[in-house]
């Protein structure tokens, strides 16, 4: 079989997409292509049912699941619904789904999966490494494939080297990444994981060293120049800057109750006072730090106090206390 990224099919099919049928939303020729494996319904009444199946590319092996959920009302004035979601698994994500089934094509399909897995993954961290990923769709589906085979190995310094990649987007990516399954926010719905891999995470989240890697590598994003990036919210993907990303991350790591040292925070503070934005992503970032105790709060308005008057300064320090009395 040939490696992903010389697949046209999986290069074109995004690493996860929501279908709409109701609005007319047309599934990717790509998708039709896909070989089905599995296939389970769950028949919730006459009028309403779910198709989960598991499908599988030829061409380059990569298998993607399939859930599609169709609700034709029980009157005529219920809501109705008619959508599909179809998204790329990691190799270990795919191997425990086929293991569900003693189909003879899913045991099959298993069969040759684990005999690739090791040049699978291998191969897409040579291509993180490189750099040479064809799309950002590509791109993301390395890292998870990364991030999932370095936590379910136990390898700490694989999980960092992610975290401080030459690319600005795959750290901030592979952050996200580690944060979604670490704190377990399934409503995130950018990927799908299973407990050992939240356990993992979460063993490099909550410990003081990985919280000032992590912290540390989206605190430097603010030094480095912006890039587009790309995050699934509300059944779509949404473009964002590098240093929004960040800044909505940092939030997260704050929101633990990690004290930022004082590098950081400057670095958060002086992006707030760029934003100057009471619903700026650094002002939620610092919204949640000043939490943790009252002196954070005197903390950061000094900081802002001693930053220069060109970069709008007195609007920094009106939205950091507005956001501190509506806490």
């Amino acid at each position: 079989m040939i490696p992903i990224e010389k697949c046209a099919r999986c290069c074109a099919l995004p690493q996860k997409v929501t279908l709409d049928y109701q609005r007319h939303d047309v599934r990717p020729k790509e998708a039709d292509a896909l070989t089905p494996l599995l296939r389970e319904t769950d028949q919730i009444s006459s009028e309403e049912w779910t198709i989960a199946s598991i499908l599988r590319c030829e061409a380059c092996g990569t298998i993607y699941e399939s859930f599609v959920s169709k609700d034709e009302g029980h009157s005529f004035m219920d809501p109705t619904c008619d959508t599909e979601k179809i998204w790329r698994l990691s190799p270990h994500l795919a191997l425990e789904c086929l293991a569900t089934s003693r189909s003879k094509e899913a045991e099959a399909a298993r069969a040759d999966l684990s005999a690739r897995v090791s040049g699978v993954v291998g191969n897409l961290a040579t291509m993180l490494r490189e750099e040479r990923a064809p799309n950002w769709q590509i791109q993301k589906y390395a890292i998870e494939v990364e991030m999932d085979a370095a936590l379910l190995a136990g390898d700490r310094e694989r999980v960092i080297a992610l975290l401080r990649h030459p690319d600005p987007v795959v750290r901030v990516d592979s952050a996200f990444d580690l944060l979604h399954m670490a704190l377990e926010e399934r409503y995130w719905a950018a990927r799908s994981f299973t407990k050992a891999l939240a356990d993992a995470a979460r063993q490099i989240v909550t410990s003081e060293d990985g919280l000032a890697v992590l912290a540390g590598v989206l605190a430097g994003m603010f030094g480095m120049p912006v890039r587009t990036s790309f995050e699934y919210s509300d059944d779509a993907w949404r473009e964002r800057t590098t240093h929004r990303r960040a800044a909505r991350a940092l939030a997260i790591v704050a929101g633990t109750g990690f004290a930022l040292d004082a590098s950081l925070l400057d670095a958060l503070v002086a992006q707030f006072a760029i934003d100057a934005g009471y619903w700026s992503d650094a002002g939620w970032a610092l919204g949640e730090y000043v939490k943790g105790g009252p002196d954070r709060a005197a903390s950061v308005l000094a900081r802002l106090e001693r930053l220069p008057d060109a970069i709008r300064k007195a609007d920094a320090i009106a939205s950091f206390e507005k956001r501190v009395r509506s806490q």
